[in-house]
């Protein structure tokens, strides 16, 4: 099913495990029909530069070329978030140790050192920043695995006071790491983009220019934490084995994971 968040609070109601009382779908872009978010906030979504459709074992997605490519989204944030829960598949081979570790930026970026970032380094790491609101600090926190192997995958992230900092690849917990208060630095304000950082005060305003190289897909924001059975449900409601598929400037070989009965954490 590529509705994967309805899908998934389905189910958590079915089974008695509703979603977090204080989490609220922001967005949702699933890719099936263009850029726009079915998230039924109606978020203008608006793509530039090298974006083009690919498949995903039978399902669209949206490949960046790395270069020039982005999505600008017509969303906000502003004032504070007490946490956040976010999905997203992503695909890369893009490697580059001898560059900044920004090179590869972002799945999902609301400026980093205003509110936080989503993205995978230069070398394959992924890479949660985010600045909180009580004394404007600016966190950085990297997995030790990397994930540039041109393979999909899907990323769960969930951030909030119950559970800390939680970040889940393919069911492996790769960042765990304790709350550190609401993000966001107080009177700023910044507009969201895929495939890019923001600096933007206005919808597709100022951007690091870094860009993504990649294919991305699913790509689901909440405005809270997520609760271990969320997560859970998140994987089993969209995530399966995936099958060779072509992409633009990458080689993709077979992801063949199968279910697993619970989560791993890497050691």
């Amino acid at each position: 099913m590529k509705r994967i968040f309805a899908g998934l609070t389905a189910a958590l109601f079915i089974t008695g495990f509703p979603l977090h009382a204080n989490a609220d779908l922001v967005g949702e872009w699933l890719f099936e029909n263009g850029v726009n978010d079915t998230s039924g906030n109606e978020i203008r979504t608006q793509a530039y530069g090298g974006v083009s459709e690919i498949v995903r074992d039978g399902e669209k997605a949206q490949y960046f070329n790395g270069t020039t490519g982005y999505l600008a989204l017509d969303k906000k944030l502003e004032g504070s978030l007490d946490g956040l829960g976010l999905s997203v598949w992503f695909n890369t081979s893009y490697m580059n140790p001898n560059g900044a570790n920004y090179t590869n930026w972002a799945f999902l970026d609301f400026d980093r050192s205003e509110y936080f970032n989503l993205s995978i380094d230069n070398v394959g790491q992924i890479w949660f920043g985010m600045t909180t609101r009580n004394n404007s600090t600016t966190l950085d926190f990297f997995s030790d695995e990397t994930f540039n192997d041109g393979k999909w995958h899907q990323l769960v992230l969930s951030y909030g006071q119950t559970n800390g900092l939680k970040v889940h690849v393919d069911r492996d917990l790769i960042i765990d790491d304790v709350y550190q208060g609401s993000i966001g630095r107080p009177g700023v304000t910044r507009y969201g983009f895929i495939g890019d950082g923001s600096e933007a005060t206005s919808f597709n305003g100022v951007r690091n220019q870094h860009y993504f190289e990649g294919g991305l897909d699913n790509v689901v924001l909440l405005d809270n934490e997520l609760t271990d059975t969320n997560v859970y449900n998140f994987f089993s409601n969209g995530y399966s084995a995936v099958s060779d598929v072509s992409m633009p400037g990458a080689s993709l070989g077979l992801l063949s994971l199968g279910f697993l009965a619970g989560f791993r954490r890497k050691k």
